[in-house]
């Protein structure tokens, strides 16, 4: 059985920032972390059905479910510091609370991996495993923790994504500890134009992930 723990905390603003922690024992020895995208929320394939396989490997899921109805209404340079602030809020108040992690993951998709990106270089998440899915490659502040990363890595991007940037794509196979994985025609959602091939991008997706 699934056991589904909801809370929030005090944000950006004083905006609540609700996340939900999925767990299938009482102490699991690693922690999942979720960054959702913007439209892209954690109910979505790409978190979806990852999210089920770490569950069936019992360890918890924390799912970081940020305003981003709020986030809309501030300029970019803001949007950026209220996210990294909103969950670094919720990490601190999570574990606060339940801190008997050995060995994390960090999930990221779209804006997601912005928040990924600042979390990633903090203890005690220097080592984290980290999937980034879809990352904003054109966002120098994205790019660079992921050429920066000394954490174990997994990247999942198609070229039809208005995020990808072939010449910085390039650049990533410097750093080593990343596994790239690139799929032609896939958009930001890692969809194509025909519906098997999307699936069978997604079972790829989930098998890697599984076997990270």
């Amino acid at each position: 059985m699934i056991n589904i723990t909801a809370d929030s905390v005090k944000g950006y603003k004083d905006e609540m920032v609700p996340y939900s922690l999925l767990s299938k024992k009482d102490k699991a020895d690693t922690l999942v972390v979720m960054f959702p995208g913007g439209g892209y929320t954690v109910n979505f394939p790409l978190l979806y059905y990852p999210t089920l396989a770490f569950l069936e490997r019992s360890f918890d899921v924390l799912q970081v479910n940020y305003r981003t109805d709020f986030y809309s209404t501030l300029s970019d340079e803001e949007f950026d510091r209220a996210l990294i602030h909103d969950v670094r809020k919720v990490l601190e108040h999570f574990l606060q609370k339940k801190n008997t992690y050995k060995d994390f993951y960090f999930i990221g998709n779209s804006l997601g991996t912005i928040a990924m990106s600042a979390v990633l270089s903090n203890e005690p998440f220097i080592h984290a495993k980290a999937v980034w899915l879809t990352p904003l490659l054109t966002q120098d502040y994205v790019f660079n923790a992921m050429l920066k990363s000394i954490s174990p890595g997994l990247c999942f991007i198609g070229d039809n994504d208005p995020f990808f940037n072939q010449e910085r794509f390039n650049q990533l196979r410097e750093n080593e500890r990343i596994d790239l994985k690139f799929f032609e025609g896939a958009t930001h959602r890692l969809e194509v134009d025909n519906t098997i091939e999307t699936i069978e991008i997604l079972k790829q997706v989930i098998q890697e992930i599984e076997q990270f």
